[in-house]
């Protein structure tokens, strides 16, 4: 069964343990370094990024979360816009949230 994990700040996490998700990632020294031992990781099936670690990493490696499709890759910011939070929730579970009938 794929798992959510999220990869971040301590404090980008603080909200997510809170709310019971067991795989969370700090940042470590080299950010590239700790992304690749959590991408290798068994089970990950959406990972949650920050937006400011998305802005740590160089175009070519975020180019690539972008398109990952194992695990999915969601960036939140607290500037994201609705519309783009929707394609990506879409893109991770396969469902529209928020269509309505």
């Amino acid at each position: 069964m794929a798992e959510l994990a999220v990869f971040g700040e301590e404090e980008f996490l603080l909200g997510f343990e809170l709310a019971g998700i067991r795989k969370t990632y700090k940042i470590g020294s080299n950010v590239h370094k700790t992304l690749s031992a959590v991408l290798s990781e068994e089970g990950i099936g959406i990972l949650v990024v920050s937006q400011s670690t998305m802005d740590q990493l160089d175009s070519h490696t975020q180019r690539e979360l972008s398109k990952s499709t194992k695990p999915v890759v969601v960036v939140l910011s607290e500037q994201q816009e609705g519309a783009q939070l929707r394609k990506d929730i879409i893109r991770a579970i396969g469902v529209d949230l928020w269509k309505s009938e």
